[in-house]
């Protein structure tokens, strides 16, 4: 299946030192947990790892003020990242920051709702990320 790139921003680059600090978080993997599932396989050695290619994701976008910082990237495969900027009635990868845990912890899920704005008609993924 033939992928579409991705639109790219054409603003400043993300610094080697930020991505090697996210790739380094990550460990070379999807953050959203691709571990056995379709966007994984595994090496010749039988561990796991992401068959699509990793690709970084802004939590709060560039338009909207967000920084090339850790805190604000996520290390996802193309189809997690895809999941971004899906609609939601399909399965939209949402992230969120919990004032009820630490400010190095960054939650995830993919919801489905009928509308943006509704309230999730169900969940069918989620987890977090130690930042």
């Amino acid at each position: 299946m033939k992928r579409t790139p991705l639109k790219r921003s054409q603003g400043t680059p993300i610094p080697a030192k930020v991505r090697a600090a996210v790739q380094k978080r990550s460990g070379g993997l999807c953050e959203v947990g691709c571990t056995g599932h379709p966007c994984s396989e595994s090496d010749t050695g039988g561990a796991e790892v992401t068959a699509w290619p990793l690709e970084l994701h802004h939590i709060v976008k560039r338009s909207q003020g967000g920084k090339h910082e850790p805190w604000n990237l996520a290390h996802l495969c193309r189809r997690h990242h895809e999941m971004t900027d899906a609609p939601y009635a399909k399965g939209r990868l949402v992230f969120h920051r919990s004032a009820e845990l630490d400010a190095a912890t960054l939650l995830w899920c993919i919801e489905v709702r009928e509308r943006k704005g509704a309230l999730p008609v169900r969940v069918l993924a989620s987890g977090s990320i130690p930042l």
